[in-house]
């Protein structure tokens, strides 16, 4: 017969928590600016893409994933205070309407953006962007020096 006390005893080795350290998150990727090569600061996340500033007036966003530039330019767009979208709606499939699609065009979308930011004197740049483990795809737009 258990007593209360060896049975706590069991519980404790069986379910208790181990003295093993849990992961540290990773640290986020802060790339170069394409600008300046000046490494760059990230503001506080409020959409799904993280913003960066550089020191020499450059904003970016970026993204891992190819197919997500022309929400990255979304989100930069609106960081940056002038609207507009370059991403493809969402399609409705088949009667339900619960299973939709989103066609992307990305080499678009860029060139979009572009047109966009240099309506409001800023010229943009679209590409592979250096972080520390590698490279991600990136959106940026800095004021052009001549207005």
């Amino acid at each position: 017969m258990f007593l209360i006390g060896e049975a706590m005893s069991l519980w404790k080795r069986w379910f208790g928590k181990r003295s093993v350290e849990s992961p540290q998150a990773p640290a986020p990727l802060l790339p170069t600016c394409p600008y300046c090569g000046a490494g760059v600061s990230m503001r506080p996340r409020r959409s799904a893409y993280v913003i960066w500033d550089c020191e020499c007036g450059a904003v970016g966003s970026g993204s891992e994933i190819y197919p997500d530039l022309d929400e990255v330019a979304d989100g930069l767009l609106a960081a940056l205070g002038l609207g507009g979208s370059v991403s493809e709606p969402c399609v409705p499939i088949g009667d339900s309407g619960a299973i939709s699609i989103q066609h992307y065009d990305i080499p678009r979308s860029m060139r979009e953006f572009a047109e966009i930011v240099a309506g409001h004197g800023f010229a943009a740049f679209s590409g592979e962007t250096t972080v520390a483990d590698g490279r991600i795809y990136s959106v940026w737009a800095r004021r052009s020096a001549i207005r």
